[in-house]
């Protein structure tokens, strides 16, 4: 009999068990199943934040920044960039935009978002929907940029495009104004004219301003070591006869690929010339007049913008093609140091970039009368400077985006690519270069603004 109890109580029990085990389900199968609802949640959450996140940085470049506009460009980059998922509820028109200014300057866009996501397993225990608010800044100006463009004016860019109707020295003033200009949109947003931009026109060698004939890096004798002006006996070139053009420092001193010692080894002021091996007699013949090059421009803020185009749309394209010439002069306009001071101090609040352009190979060698030497000659040496100056440039804090245009020759490809720690492109058209331009401009504009 008791056994007979026992048993009866089991089943009762049993169903009792039944009961607790239907009604503890519900709330177990809407734990599990809430897993899935927060991955689906964090999904959207992500993606919204993303395009919310390229609203305030498209925002914040604007040429005329007012809260109006910015929140018809925020508003433009998530009706393109976000798609709301089913079950999603979003309503753009319910965007807030603030732009305001920190208390030491900063420009910022702050935009925000409510969202409403349909939960599929959370409403089985009462919660069928997950709202939240997205929240994006956009802050300009909170480190300084130095942009420094160093762009290649050789012969061989007034060559035509083929299949573009257009030199290669056209589509390289478009494209680098194009630049300046974002640039600029950026840096009007900003406090203090954060962002600032110089022009190194290079061929075998580069140009200045004639005031600057006496300085203390400059010098006009014929032996360097000599002094500047004022201590010279025996001149190479004399103040009357220098139009401002700036040969390369002794390359076995090292020098030629440093931003140092200028007291000791001061840099040359050269005539307008070079010399080459006359390709039918074989002579060697000095060359004079070759170059259109115009005087490099050093550091400017937005407010000469309009300036820096103008000296953009002047490049020519004539000579021959010594890179390290150019690329030297971009680094020493981003130094706070003589030749030019224009550039901040190295102190982790300002960034520095050197965008190098050209469209061929070194052509020509540092000759030991401190011109250059052009036309069939080996310039492996000329390279090797070249690498070395890489080098030297990006121990130094500074950032290379190179730009190969249209060059054929893999080797110098090789040497550009290898020169850059901060991008590398192999344009070949002007509509290539456009877009590369356009890249590098948007690229820096990021550098310049911060989440």
């Amino acid at each position: 009999m008791a056994f007979g109890k026992f048993r009866k109580f089991v089943r009762n029990q049993g169903g009792n068990v039944g009961i607790i085990f239907a009604l503890a389900a519900v709330p177990a199968f809407a734990l599990m199943g809430g897993i899935v609802d927060y991955a689906n949640i964090q999904n959207e959450k992500n993606r919204i934040q993303a395009a919310l996140d390229a609203g305030t940085l498209a925002a914040m470049q604007l040429k005329d920044l007012d809260e109006t506009a910015a929140k018809n460009k925020v508003k433009e980059y998530l009706a393109s960039n976000y798609h709301p998922s089913s079950g999603v509820t979003v309503n753009f028109n319910d965007i807030d935009v603030d732009i305001s200014t920190t208390a030491d300057g900063v420009r910022q866009v702050t935009a925000s978002l409510n969202i409403e996501i349909r939960t599929t397993f959370w409403g089985l225990v009462g919660v069928p929907n997950a709202n939240m608010k997205i929240v994006s800044q956009t802050r300009a100006g909170s480190k300084s940029l130095e942009v420094v463009l160093v762009l290649d004016n050789t012969g061989s860019m007034d060559d035509e495009i083929p299949g573009d109707g257009k030199k290669k020295i056209e589509a390289l003033r478009e494209s680098a104004k194009a630049l300046v200009d974002t640039l600029k949109s950026v840096s009007g947003n900003s406090y203090a004219n954060s962002v600032k931009v110089g022009l190194v026109p290079f061929t075998n060698y580069v140009r200045v301003d004639t005031s600057y004939w006496g300085s203390s890096w400059l010098s006009g004798c014929k032996t360097p070591r000599n002094g500047g002006p004022g201590t010279c006996s025996e001149w190479r070139i004399k103040q009357s006869d220098w139009e401002g053009y700036i040969g390369v420092r002794e390359v076995e001193t090292g020098y030629d690929v440093l931003d140092d010692g200028y007291d000791a080894y001061p840099v040359p002021a050269i005539k307008n010339e070079y010399t080459v091996n006359d390709p039918d007699s074989g002579a060697y013949v000095q060359s004079t007049e070759v170059s259109t090059i115009q005087p490099l421009v050093s550091l400017e803020n937005d407010s000469a913008v309009d300036d820096l185009k103008s000296k953009i749309d002047a490049m020519g394209a004539d000579g021959w093609t010594y890179i390290p010439a150019g690329l030297v002069w971009g680094w020493r306009l981003l130094s706070p140091k003589e030749p030019f001071t224009q550039g901040a101090e190295p102190d982790g609040k300002v960034r520095k970039v050197v965008v190098l352009m050209t469209d061929g190979a070194n052509t020509c060698v540092r000759d030991k009368n401190l011109y250059m030497k052009c036309y069939d000659v080996d310039t492996s040496k000329t390279d090797a400077r070249l690498s070395t100056l890489c080098e030297n440039v990006k121990k130094d804090g500074v950032n290379i985006i190179s730009i190969a245009f249209a060059v054929d020759d893999e080797d110098t490809r090789d040497l550009l690519n290898n020169c850059q720690n901060m991008g590398y492109y192999e344009p070949n058209n002007a509509s290539e270069l456009a877009d590369v331009f356009n890249k590098i401009a948007g690229q820096l504009a990021q550098l310049h603004i911060s989440r």
